[in-house]
């Protein structure tokens, strides 16, 4: 079959002329920035809570502190679907263009399977927050 031009694509799969490697960047990297930013929140969270006394008090049935951690769950988990999206209009207008369509193809389709993995790491890290005593065992 023939490939369609960039024009013929219907308008969500669109990737701007001269944003490509913006969009490229964000498709690859969007995800690892959420998971990192997100891996240092709870971190630092923690600790300022647990010195607070944070855990003591409670938001809609659950502690503060798992309340925050769901917060910034909540807060990451959209850049990553952002960066999933972004991968696949990547990838997809590069399987229309022949002139970008090998290149673009597999780093859009590295960004998806990437932003899939930080999605799992960002949930992996969630969990133990909210099942685990906030500041140790005996508090």
């Amino acid at each position: 079959g023939g490939r369609m031009s960039a024009q013929s694509l219907p308008e969500e799969d669109r990737v701007r002329p001269g944003a490509g490697g913006r969009h490229l960047w964000f498709a690859l990297l969007g995800s690892a920035a959420a998971w990192s930013v997100h891996f240092l929140a709870l971190y630092l969270l923690h600790e300022v809570a647990c010195r607070s006394g944070w855990q003591n008090t409670t938001f809609v049935g659950i502690n503060g502190i798992a309340a925050a951690v769901l917060l910034i769950t909540l807060l990451a988990l959209p850049v990553v679907a952002a960066s999933a999206l972004v991968a696949r209009r990547v990838a997809r207008a590069a399987a229309q263009d022949a002139a970008i369509a090998e290149r673009n193809t597999h780093l859009g389709r590295a960004g998806m399977i990437l932003s899939a993995i930080f999605a799992l790491a960002i949930v992996f890290a969630t969990i133990p927050a909210l099942v685990l005593p906030p500041c140790g065992y005996g508090s």
